[in-house]
């Protein structure tokens, strides 16, 4: 056998980090091969009632070198480790949080900035704004009227209000990180921000700490500082925008981003910001263009996603920063994660044990697909499944899988046309 794989029985469950945390059987072998990257080095395996951790040194927030590589073989379970990693069995235990907390116990808690505004949060609002076909669902008056009826019924303090499309056309005008004239401009904006503030709710944009939109014309030569990847308007799961990986520790990405980010979040004084794709390990991603090559200024992704968040915490630490990919080397700077989005093959194999992982040090919210009660008017979204099951099931689901994370009650409105729905209502009230 080689030295950096493990096997196991067949009838052993195996508890995995991966897409939020899953349970796999001998039964989902189709599935298992399905498995990515893991946001720490953890795996549990389960056998007969009892829970053992495994994890590896070193981990590597790079693509391939992140996770154990899970396989269903004739005679039982291989558990592969990167090449050079030393896997270390933790004692037997009684029961998976047992079994995670001596993974805890080698990962302790830091001091975050933006904790208190997180801390504060007891719900969270999807509103899309400027959709990605031009049209806009709400703009920044809208937003307001929300915030007013929510504080009418108890709700608008601690509530969180997430905002894609706040600046253009979703994934579009990257990074011009400012209020759009066609949402009310900054006036606009600001009055929205104040009012929020006034009744205890945090806005929340979205913004991404890696793309570019070539179309927008903001950068002079853009291919000087692009990595030579980026995210296809054909390669993902519903119509979008292409775009471009730049390398983000280049002196002239840094001017751009910066004057962009620092304007608004300081001029607004802004509690939180969410980062898309953040937490994103290194390396050329093998289902294709949608990560991004090693190829940057100073190392590589990891180590400019360092430089860039240690960056902002610097001028803004009070900041809150949320992200879309959990991963140990982002979670000392974005305390606030989105959960991995439903599939088909993801429902039912839920594992409790990224929440056991990380609990303390994060708290999830779901991916930008959650799905509304009711048809709606989405920035982006999984729409096969919305279309294949409606949108009262899917809610059902995302609703399920929120609550067995622990994460932040949420729901998706389409305010301007439908108000506050009663199965929304429902979430943002429950105790």
């Amino acid at each position: 056998m080689k030295p950096n794989i493990l096997i196991f029985p067949r009838h052993c469950a195996i508890h995995s980090p991966t897409y939020s945390g899953v349970r796999v059987t001998a039964d989902m072998e189709s599935y298992v091969k399905t498995l990515w990257e893991m946001p720490g080095p953890l795996v549990v395996v389960e056998d007969q009632g009892g829970f053992q951790g495994i994890t590896w040194e070193p981990w590597t927030p790079r693509i391939g070198e992140t996770k154990a590589d899970i396989q269903l073989q004739a005679d039982g379970w291989e558990i592969g480790f990167p090449a050079g990693a030393t896997p270390r069995l933790y004692p037997k235990a009684a029961t998976l949080a047992d079994a995670v907390a001596f993974y805890r116990g080698d990962h302790p808690a830091q001091p975050v900035s933006g904790k208190a505004t997180l801390d504060r949060i007891r719900r969270c609002v999807f509103l899309d704004l400027w959709l990605i076909d031009g049209r806009i669902a709400h703009d920044y008056a809208d937003v307001c009227r929300l915030l007013e009826e929510m504080d009418a019924q108890g709700l608008a303090e601690g509530t969180l209000l997430y905002l894609p499309g706040w600046h253009a056309p979703y994934d579009t005008r990257m990074p011009a990180w400012e209020p759009a004239e066609a949402l009310g401009g900054r006036e606009g904006f600001g009055l929205m921000v104040a009012l929020s503030k006034s009744l205890g709710a945090v806005v929340m944009p979205h913004f991404n700490f890696q793309g570019y939109d070539a179309a927008s014309g903001l950068l002079e030569n853009w291919e000087e500082d692009w990595t030579g990847a980026g995210w296809s308007a054909k390669g993902g799961i519903c119509p979008m925008y292409p775009i471009e990986y730049m390398q983000i520790d280049r002196p002239r990405w840094i001017q751009l981003f910066d004057s962009y980010f620092d304007r608004t979040v300081g001029e607004f004084e802004l509690e939180a910001a969410f980062l898309d794709q953040c937490g994103n390990p290194a390396g050329e991603s093998p289902w294709g263009r949608a990560v991004g090559k090693a190829k940057f200024e100073n190392g590589d992704l990891v180590a400019a996603t360092a430089g860039l968040l240690n960056r902002i915490h610097g001028k803004f630490p009070d900041l809150l920063l949320g992200g879309e990919t959990l991963g140990e080397h982002i979670i000392d700077h974005v305390p606030l994660i989105q959960s991995a989005w439903l599939t088909e093959q993801n429902l039912g194999k839920f594992s409790p044990i990224a929440r056991l992982m990380f609990e303390g040090r994060v708290r999830f919210f779901p991916h930008l697909f959650l799905a509304a009660a009711t048809p709606c008017r989405y920035v982006c979204t999984n729409m096969p499944l919305i279309v294949e099951h409606g949108p009262e099931q899917v809610f059902q689901w995302y609703q399920e899988n929120n609550r067995l994370l622990g994460a932040i009650p949420s729901v998706r409105l389409d305010y301007k046309r439908r108000g506050i729905d009663p199965l929304s209502l429902a979430v943002l009230t429950a105790p």
